[in-house]
């Protein structure tokens, strides 16, 4: 087969009726999606070459489009991921109870000195606190991890491990995170409270001290001072009911 038939049969849809070496070639005119080749290779002679693979032939519309839609997925797999990742971190930083959390649920009880009543804030029990904020990390962490492995996931089996790993790490720190500050708040609120206990204690026994007072010398907090020529006049004499 010389070099121009070799063409022909390798270029059929551009192809153009008309040019040279036409009539070497049998065509159906009646109709020109049919194209018959019946190029002469000496002793064998090919019928119809390439036209049923013309006619099978379709252009793939969905090959760019299924890519684009794994892209998205992927893009969307991957927010979703690291929006759990930051939502568990961002819940167990929250989970840390504030000072006057902390004190509202210790509580108050009641004390006397003196015969005279006052309230004191009762301590905070620091273990059952941070006992109580591990469960809250165990249960952020997890759902970290698992957000990460969410997020890997549509990359293949080593993308999720990956992700994993990222939603362990960022779990881990918002768990450490939130116990340091649980740590520092802990210990303001029982500076108040000792603060506080100490001054309430104090408010007590100054009132029971005024009130002994005005029971041997009466209660002077109305009266009149008075002075002679510069010198206090004599005591006046209180009867004690």
């Amino acid at each position: 087969m010389d070099l121009k038939s070799r063409k022909q049969i390798q270029n059929l849809p551009g192809y153009v009726i008309g040019k040279d070496g036409i009539d070497d070639h049998k065509f159906d005119t009646t109709n020109l999606g049919n194209i018959l080749i019946q190029p002469d290779f000496g002793s064998t002679t090919v019928n119809n070459v390439g036209v049923a693979a013309m006619r099978a032939w379709k252009p793939d519309t969905t090959r760019g489009m299924n890519a684009d839609l794994s892209k998205a997925n992927r893009a969307n797999a991957v927010i979703s991921g690291v929006t759990g990742i930051y939502g568990s971190i961002s819940n167990q930083l929250n989970a840390a109870k504030s000072e006057t959390e902390l004190l509202a649920d210790a509580g108050r009880s009641n004390y006397s000195v003196i015969g005279v009543g006052y309230q004191e804030q009762n301590r905070i029990n620091k273990d059952a606190e941070l006992r109580a904020l591990d469960k809250s990390g165990l249960g952020n962490t997890v759902g970290s991890t698992l957000s990460g492995v969410q997020a890997g996931a549509s990359f293949g089996p080593i993308g999720a491990v990956v992700g994993g790993a990222v939603g362990l790490v960022g779990g881990l720190f918002g768990w450490g995170a939130s116990k340091n500050k649980l740590r520092k708040r802990i210990a303001n609120a029982q500076s108040f409270a000792d603060r506080s206990n100490v001054m309430g204690r104090s408010g007590a026994v100054s009132t029971a001290l005024q009130q002994d007072y005005y029971s041997e010398n009466g209660n002077t907090t109305g009266g009149v001072l008075y002075a002679n020529r510069g010198k206090d006049l004599k005591k006046p004499i209180y009867e004690n009911k």
